[in-house]
C-alpha cells in the first residue's frame, strides 16, 4: 500500500508539479488547525486578552 500511494505522489508531483495532498488529509489538517485556534482563544480569553487570528497568504487564496 505505502509502495502505491508513493508512486501516485510521485506521478502527481512529477506531472503536474505540485505537492499531492489527500481530500481527508486535507480536512482533518483544517480541524486541527481550528482546534489550536479555538484553545489559544480560550487561554486569552482567561488571561483577559483577545486573540486576532492573521489568515496567511495561502489560506486567503
Amino acid at each position: 500500500m505505502t509502495a502505491s500511494i508513493t508512486s501516485l505522489c510521485t506521478v502527481h508531483l512529477w506531472s503536474t508539479g505540485e505537492l499531492y495532498q489527500h481530500p481527508v488529509l486535507i480536512i482533518t489538517n483544517k480541524k486541527h488547525k481550528q482546534r489550536i485556534i479555538n484553545n489559544l482563544k480560550k487561554a486569552a480569553k482567561k488571561l483577559g486578552c483577545d486573540l486576532i487570528v492573521n489568515p496567511t497568504a495561502q489560506e486567503v487564496s
